[in-house]
């Protein structure tokens, strides 16, 4: 083992020791708050709350390791001559024991995390003068505390510590200071007071002492929880929970009955916005003193909210707000949905003037009185801001008349409108849909233009501005055809006089074309053409500079056209036409934008007076060549540093220079990179980003794309995308295996397999499976981890737990059994160059089936549904997928009310449905035709021979109950371990509480079950205990 030496000599540690002469009126506590240097704004956040409120007798000290730079530590932090790394934890604290010990005086030693918040004044409170270490609830299950709860150590326990000498360098910190100091002989005593989690936290009506897991804003919100008064208290009435929510100064709110908690906005006294820490955000509207919102209403109890309460984040910009009316169960995410009898939309609306930034109606202006209807419209126009849109979408009888065909018609009558006749069914839509009014698009037009709207036409799910696109939803009740029939759309536009437009400066190759010319123009974009300049005077200074970095030449990367480009943007920064505007857009010819220039205007100056030092805003995430589905909040300054390095290198998220704001005095500075780079400007702007020679950031979603060019030019490289392979095998060793080996030979390398084992004890997966792919897994190319049998869905998520998905684009799930053409990953990726970005896909045609007869293989080409063994999912479908697995009681009735059609409910052995509909929903293709044109070989074959996992008796019945929904809940896990007993060696299948020996009808109760050892009391003999070997299996233990 490994081992660090102990940095303080025993002279140091026996002269620290207190003269036994001294009177002590109270504990001295020295409270150790482990840091890191990338972890600044934590203890800043730290500093500003519990830190404030330190009481006598108490010192705090961050410490760290040794820092990125020269610069001398603030006064209240150690920075220690260690390793600075999360990995280096025991180094790190051990270290500072030893520091301790040699510079500080105490009884007590707290140690805690930057994370963690404590209540200094209750801090004395948990020590016992009979005790060593003082831990929470895991130092009674392990023998070890949590470090980020917090633990504390007497002043003579660390002196034992630290004269023992040596730890392990790495590893969980808290499980080996506290297992070596009950190795020592420590005294133990846990307590719930302190606490790993931040679901309970110190309040004045309760006793804990710390919460862990607390951000800086979380932090913020506790302390003000445990050091002020509400201002103000609500019942709250929430779909699934009812309880008083109380706020308090500064922006912060809490459940009473559960630890839930958040920041809020409060706007012109009417806009409540609840932004939870753990879930989606809430937006309510006041109506009569009553805040309502899609799931919530607040009901005042005590107290006075006030709009004066400083928000969170102070800087950011207002909220826009979205209200959708009379919106039944069609509720729009990111919107406030407000539907009868909460509202009435033939009263005055309560919204202050010029408050509103969009008003939806669908199929909702007809059923009002034609009279309330025109004062419905005038309200819109007094609460809309100047530049609000008002869309609605009615039924216009003479387009009814006009394009009614027979289809539609029969689907009237078989719903009992009307006899079969156009003129029954007119009649009907007129008299048996609660109508109290009829409309026609030319009647609306003329009212909205009279009240002083601007209004168009809209096609249905279409417009300009990106929150408005694909909002209606009556799709799902007549299906696409009779909807385009049965639904006409008006856009209506409050005009401002005085918005603020942009100028956009763009290249332009004579053979080129503005793609963007009729967005720009429609979004208020004021637009520049520049012409691409032939090279004249680029350097190439530093070709040799970033050769390490590419891996290659960078001449290797540059062409003809790359030198133009180079020249023509430096030509374009340099030119002093611009230099008094700092939020000029550069780019080139083919950008197109997805979001108007008044709103980015206000986005980008509020992002550079946040971040003076910016050097570039870059206006998209990645290369995109499709206009992208666009969050309804995509208004709001969601920017963040450019991340570049090895995980960004050829991934899409460096291409692109179509959109970039450039502030004056940076210009010349960019410019000069571009001409002494040998690189593309993309590339030369991720190299300077590496280097810290500039600050770049980035917009996290695109405000603008790459539109097809309709010019001829250089034609692209198409996208590598980077693929997760995601398999997991259960009890098919031998499938596992060949499995494994196919993938590895597969012709497209850009993918990672990542392997979840499963239905084989610990012992086989170390012994048997691991050294065949050591070799692969030291590489970096494959992931594999032993994992006990879960429902099918936490299976899959199992592949890839706790792995950060954001460098991969796309994964493939793949069945262990199956059968997959070396080119699959290749046909995978190339498919996926030819459907929007984003979208999953799979493959459902007539398919190559294995069978065994008699001994022998044969095969059929049937018209299989070769759906779940194919998915290829893409990121969004991935993250909903994790939110699903992680909180299936609140994430999955969301999915099935989305999706009122599905009648299944339960997923955990049906995971490809919940697959499959959230596919749906964010956009997916079937791969079928594109694998007949372009793949000779068969693209998959389905393995029939195998027994199925569920259905082939894979599975005992009590496990299958237990998962038939997706659950969290451990208990409800199989384990299979390998138990050596004097007498005979089994394995020991368990689920839940019971343990059954699998080669002999042999039960048990499970005692007790540890990552050490496990416990079982035996239905025939009785209890008996095994301990876990380092080899993996378990061995007997004689009490």
């Amino acid at each position: 083992m490994n081992s660090i030496p102990n940095p303080a000599s025993a002279s140091h540690v026996s002269g620290s020791a207190i003269s036994s002469t001294e009177t002590i009126q109270q504990p001295r506590i020295l409270v150790g708050i482990c840091t890191c240097a990338a972890h600044a704004e934590r203890r800043d956040a730290v500093r500003d709350t519990w830190l404030r409120h330190i009481p006598d007798g108490i010192r705090c000290l961050f410490f760290m390791g040794n820092t990125p730079d020269a610069s001398a530590p603030e006064p209240d932090t150690v920075a220690l001559p260690v390793n600075d790394s999360y990995k280096h934890l025991p180094q790190k604290t051990f270290a500072f024991l030893c520091h301790a010990l040699e510079n500080e005086e105490f009884d007590w030693l707290f140690k805690c995390d930057d994370d963690t918040y404590v209540a200094l004044d209750r801090l004395p409170s948990i020590i016992r003068p009979d005790c060593d270490l003082i831990g929470d609830h895991l130092l009674r299950k392990r023998n070890a505390p949590s470090g980020g709860a917090g633990y504390m150590l007497s002043r003579q326990m660390v002196e034992k510590i630290v004269k023992e000498g040596t730890i392990p360098p790495t590893g969980a910190e808290d499980i080996i200071i506290g297992q070596q100091a009950i190795k020592l002989g420590a005294r133990p005593h846990a307590t719930e007071r302190l606490y790993l989690s931040n679901k309970r936290y110190p309040l004045p009506d309760n006793d804990m002492v710390t919460a862990h897991w607390c951000g800086p804003e979380r932090l913020k919100a506790i302390d003000a929880f445990y050091r002020t008064s509400p201002s103000a208290s609500f019942h709250g009435r929430h779909s699934h929970w009812n309880d008083t929510l109380h706020f308090y100064p500064g922006g912060y709110y809490r459940r009473t009955a559960a630890g839930c908690s958040g920041t809020y906005r409060l706007e012109n006294g009417m806009h409540l916005a609840l932004h939870w820490f753990d879930w989606p955000e809430e937006n309510l509207a006041c109506l009569n003193g009553t805040y309502t919102g899609n799931k919530i209403v607040l009901t005042p109890l005590s107290g006075t909210l006030h709009a004066n309460e400083p928000a969170c984040d102070a800087s950011a910009i207002e909220k826009p707000l979205y209200i959708q009316l009379g919106c039944g169960i069609n509720r729009l995410p990111g919107w406030m949905n407000l539907d009868m009898p909460v509202f009435d939309i033939t009263k005055p609306l309560p919204w202050n003037d010029q408050s509103i930034d969009a008003l939806f109606l669908e199929h909702v202006i007809e059923h009002i009185p034609s009279n309330q209807a025109y004062a419905f419209m005038k309200e819109a126009w007094r609460t809309l801001k100047p530049g609000g849109i008002l869309r609605l979408a009615f039924p216009d009888l003479l387009r009814i008349a006009r394009e009614s065909t027979p289809q539609y018609i029969r689907f009237l009558q078989s719903h009992g409108w009307g006899d079969g006749s156009p003129g029954s069914a007119l009649a009907s839509i007129v008299t048996k849909h609660g109508h109290k009014a009829i409309w026609t698009k030319d009647t609306m037009l003329a009212i909205l233009h009279s009240i002083g709207f601007e209004a168009c036409e809209q096609r249905l799910g279409e417009s300009s501005h990106p929150h408005m696109r694909g909002i209606e939803q009556r799709n799902r009740q007549l299906g696409p055809d009779f909807n385009r029939i049965e639904t006409t759309c008006i856009e209506a536009v409050k005009p401002n006089l005085d918005r603020k437009t942009m100028k956009c400066v763009f290249l332009i190759a004579p053979n080129e074309n503005m793609e963007g010319q009729t967005e720009l123009e429609h979004l208020g974009y004021e637009i520049s053409h520049y012409p691409v300049s032939p090279e004249q005077n680029l350097t190439d200074t530093r070709e040799d500079e970033f050769t390490s970095f590419l891996g290659r030449a960078p001449a290797t990367c540059e062409r003809r056209h790359v030198r133009s480009l180079r020249q023509s943007f430096a030509n374009m920064l340099l030119d002093p036409s611009w230099d008094d505007d700092d939020l000029i857009i550069f780019g080139e010819s083919d950008s197109t934008p997805l979001i108007d220039a008044f709103t980015l205007s206000k986005i980008v100056s509020q992002e550079l007076e946040n971040h003076p030092e910016t050097d570039i805003i870059r206006l998209f995430h990645r290369l995109q060549t499709n206009p992208v589905s666009i969050p309804p909040n995509i208004e709001q300054p969601t920017f963040e540093p450019y991340r570049t390095g090895e995980k960004t290198l050829h991934n899409s998220y460096v291409w692109g220079t179509h959109a970039l704001i450039v502030p004056a005095r940076s210009r010349r500075k960019v410019a000069e990179l571009f001409i002494s780079c040998r690189l593309p400007i993309d590339t030369t702007l991720e190299m300077a980003q590496s280097n810290n020679e500039l600050n770049i950031r980035v917009a996290k979603h695109d405000y603008f794309y790459q539109k097809k060019r309709t010019a001829k030019q250089t034609p692209r490289i198409p996208r590598q995308h980077r693929i997760a392979v995601c398999l997991t095998s259960y009890k098919r060793y031998e499938d596992l295996q060949r499995q494994i080996y196919a993938i590895m030979a597969q012709s497209y390398e850009n993918h990672h397999l990542f392997v979840a084992v499963k239905g084989i004890s610990e012992w086989a997966y170390i012994n048997t499976i691991l050294p065949n792919f050591r070799h692969w897994i030291e590489e970096g190319r494959i992931t594999m981890r032993h994992y006990p049998n879960k429902n099918q869905l936490s299976n899959f998520i199992d592949t890839i737990r706790d792995i950060d998905i954001s460098e991969y684009d796309l994964f493939a799930k793949i069945d262990d059994d199956d059968f997959y053409s070396r080119d699959y990953l290749k046909t995978v990726n190339d498919y996926h160059n030819t459907i929007p970005a984003g979208n999953s896909s799979y493959y459902a045609s007539l398919s190559p089936i294995r069978y065994e007869e008699k001994g022998h293989v044969c095969f059929r080409i049937v018209n299989y549904t070769v759906f779940g063994a194919s998915m290829v999912l893409g990121k969004k479908v991935m993250q909903n997928l994790l939110q699903c697995e992680a909180a299936p009681e609140q994430e999955i009735p969301k999915i099935l009310a989305r999706n009122p059609h599905v009648k299944r409910t339960k997923f955990g052995f049906a995971e490809d449905h919940l697959y499959h509909i959230l596919m749906e929903e964010a956009g997916c293709n079937n791969r079928a035709e594109y694998v007949r044109q372009h793949c000779p070989h068969p693209h998959i074959i389905v393995q029939k021979s195998n027994k199925s996992v569920m259905r082939g008796g894979l599975l005992d019945q009590q496990f299958i109950v237990r998962n038939r929904s997706v659950s969290t809940d451990p208990a409800n896990h199989e384990h299979i371990l390998e138990l050596h007993h004097p007498e005979w060696h089994d394995l020991l299948q368990i689920t839940g509480n019971r343990a059954t020996r699998i080669t002999r009808d042999d039960h048990a109760n499970v005692l007790s079950f540890t990552s050490d050892s496990i416990t079982v009391h035996w239905d025939k003999w009785g209890e008996e205990t095994y301990i876990k070997q380092p080899s993996g299996f378990y061995l007997y233990r004689k009490h």
